[in-house]
């Protein structure tokens, strides 16, 4: 795999991740309705940075790269709808 197309599976990583904090903080700013208790234990402040250090390590793969940017996408998708609806 070419450093370029490690940065771009980093860069859609880091936007996926991004979504679904995004929208999670939308839902639950204080994380008392985030399912992850390691999230939840981390805080904001840590769990962006081991986000940023888990998309930077996954990048290098390929499979699990899709996997995670599917799943993130689909998760922010779902804590949009959840937001509407409680609003």
């Amino acid at each position: 795999m070419t450093l370029l197309e490690q940065g771009v599976i980093f860069g859609c990583l880091l936007l996926a991740r991004s979504l679904d904090f995004l929208t999670t903080y939308m839902v639950t700013p204080d994380l008392k309705r985030e399912w992850n208790p390691v999230i939840r234990w981390l805080g904001w402040r840590w769990s962006i940075l081991a986000n940023i250090i888990a998309c930077w390590i996954f990048s290098a793969a390929r499979v699990p790269s899709l996997l995670i940017i599917i799943g993130s996408v689909l998760v922010a998708a779902w804590n949009y709808c959840v937001y509407k609806l409680d609003e």
